[in-house]
């Protein structure tokens, strides 16, 4: 809960942005992979000492590198649950379902959000008499 010393507080200060020529410097493997982590997971990755701010925007021209190294630690949960789930003798569906709410909960749903802004996307556009056919909730007032 903010409160009135929150809210007249200065606000963050960002990292120092280098000039435009510039090849910004490489923080290393284990702060890059680290700050992947704490970006498109909802994983608790501690301030690390190297980190200027551990919540400022990540620097997408270097961290990127460390991305798979991420992404391992990321759907390792998933993975668990998944191996745990099928040694259990649970079946195939019922193990991909629990291993798919366990990397949702893991990234916040932040690939299902994706996935239902494509769909979104690209079936919004669509003419309005093909509705009826193509999903559930089709209006009347098209008819």
């Amino acid at each position: 809960m903010k409160t009135i010393e929150d809210r007249d507080a200065a606000p963050p200060q960002a990292a120092p942005v280098p000039p435009a020529g510039a090849e910004p410097a490489w923080p290393g493997w284990i702060v890059a992979t680290a700050i992947c982590i704490r970006f498109y997971s909802r994983l608790p990755v501690p301030a690390l000492p190297a980190e200027a701010d551990p919540h400022a925007a990540p620097d997408f021209r270097t961290v990127p590198r460390a991305l798979p190294f991420a992404a391992l630690v990321i759907a390792l949960p998933a993975a668990l649950v998944l191996a745990g789930a099928g040694a259990a003798g649970l079946g195939g569906l019922l193990s991909a379902a629990l291993a798919l709410a366990t990397l949702a909960v893991t990234t916040g749903a932040l690939h299902e959000d994706g996935l239902a802004d494509s769909a979104d996307g690209l079936f919004a556009a669509m003419a309005p008499w093909r509705w009826d056919w193509r999903c559930c909730c089709a209006s009347s007032r098209w008819r």
